[in-house]
């Protein structure tokens, strides 16, 4: 679609009053660059595989970054829509929201790196324990970081809590892992991160902070709403694409049954499915993420224990339990397993019940 056609429908949308508070063209358009950012940087893992979890958050935070955008510039729109000339002054909003697609591609790449050059750095802590900050790739370098140029400090000290490559926007400066001896740093002052890019994305999963203007700027009910309406449209999205995928899909797995290992057949159905997308995650996006590869989750978990229904289920003769990681926190399937042989995933918990 070219930006013709996307203004001329976006507008036409607002002026008939479709679309409600979050204009969805604009969202997928926003969405589109920021996910390209991160994808330049991170790619696209599967599950399983090294670099999965923080290229799904990442994902996951810039497209809830795109739906606020859309917001804000939807509302701006929506304030002027009975004007007689709403179609110029419109055009000249989706400009200005425009112009910051290039800054904003620039920062989300350049988060992304830093998150992916912290992953690594840690993994080799061990010989490389501490980093140095490298000066800005930029003909205009800023003042703000130039002091930082060619220190040295530990891995695991609080100075790279808030001080990182990127923490300001349009940021190109650069660190580097090192076995060089730690600088005198003891006159040097922390910078202010820029609103929204607060926090070491490597540490935290989040390329872009609620402290972003188009976020801090709204109210506290508003910011629910919308946080609300992308978690909706992350759990059904990958609802749908779990019922496109696993049904009638099964996947191996052992139990220990009478002390001896029993190999089984786990299935997935709709209530499952269902069961797994509305269960509590301190991270429900990214929880809900993983419906779609819910067969490799289970594939790959790790068995932990069998019990018998207790609640008098006339269909239900047990229950077992399978762990895995997500994110840094352990958490566990529930497979039902049916009078009559049949095993399904049914639900995931926060701890064995």
């Amino acid at each position: 679609m070219t930006k013709k056609d996307l203004y001329d429908s976006v507008l036409s949308d607002v002026k008939q009053g479709k679309g409600g508070n979050i204009n969805k063209e604009l969202r997928d358009t926003y969405a589109a660059n920021y996910e390209k950012a991160v994808n330049g940087v991170l790619g696209k893992p599967a599950y399983g595989d090294q670099g999965f979890d923080l290229s799904r958050q990442s994902q996951l935070n810039v497209e809830r970054l795109a739906s606020f955008k859309s917001y804000q510039a939807t509302s701006e729109l929506n304030k002027i829509k009975d004007a007689s000339d709403f179609e110029t002054k419109g055009k000249s909003i989706l400009n200005t929201f425009n112009r910051y697609q290039a800054v904003e591609y620039n920062t989300i790449s350049a988060r992304s790196r830093t998150a992916h050059q912290w992953e690594g750095f840690k993994e080799r802590k061990e010989l490389y324990p501490n980093i140095m900050w490298l000066p800005s790739r930029s003909a205009a370098q800023r003042e703000e970081h130039v002091a930082f140029y060619y220190h040295v400090w530990p891995q695991d000290d609080p100075f790279w809590d808030e001080n990182q490559p990127g923490s300001l926007w349009n940021c190109k400066c650069d660190w580097a892992e090192t076995d060089k001896d730690v600088t005198e740093n003891g006159d040097i002052e922390s910078v202010t991160p820029s609103p929204g890019l607060e926090g070491n994305p490597g540490e935290t999963g989040e390329l872009i902070t609620d402290e972003h203007p188009f976020i801090s700027s709204l109210s506290k009910s508003t910011q629910e709403d919308i946080s609300d309406t992308v978690m909706r449209e992350v759990r059904d999205r990958s609802v749908q694409e779990g019922f496109d995928t696993l049904l009638e899909h099964n996947v191996k797995q052992t139990i220990m049954e009478d002390d001896k290992e029993r190999t089984i057949s786990i299935g997935f159905n709709k209530r499952g499915i269902n069961h797994f997308a509305h269960d509590f995650a301190d991270n429900p996006n990214f929880k809900n993420s993983l419906i779609p590869d819910l067969d490799k989750v289970t594939r790959n978990a790790k068995y932990e224990m069998s019990a018998k229904d207790s609640k008098g289920n006339k269909m239900v003769k047990s229950f077992h339990y399978f762990s895995f990681d997500m994110l840094d926190q352990t958490v566990y399937l529930n497979v039902r397993e049916l009078y009559g042989g049949k095993f399904y995933l049914y639900a995931l918990t926060n701890a064995i019940k």
